[in-house]
């Protein structure tokens, strides 16, 4: 679950848990899963989810961008990634 620099608010709900917020992003985190929400200027408030299995090689990322009403989603497999979108075009706010 990535470092936060300069985290402003952390709340802990239970051990696994938590929301934490810094001038960049709002991330909720989860047992199997996060949702983070962009707040840099210019990502138009893009959103992340990434979804944990109980196998380390393997995860979903979800990338949505609202403002397009566009997604990203990368399978992760091990080795191997699949990636897939609801269009043609990939929306240059949910490049990374």
């Amino acid at each position: 679950m990535g470092g936060f620099r300069s985290i402003l608010t952390t709340y802990q709900s239970t051990n696994e848990d938590f929301v934490r917020q810094n001038k960049y992003c709002i991330e909720y985190c989860f047992s199997k899963f996060t949702i983070k929400r962009s707040l840099k200027p210019g990502e138009n408030g893009k959103v992340t989810i990434r979804v944990y299995s109980n196998n380390p090689n393997k995860c979903l990322k979800i990338q949505i961008c609202p403002e397009h009403q566009t997604f990203y989603v990368e399978h992760f497999l091990g080795n191997k990634i699949n990636q897939c979108t609801n269009s043609g075009i990939l929306c240059e706010h949910l490049q990374e």
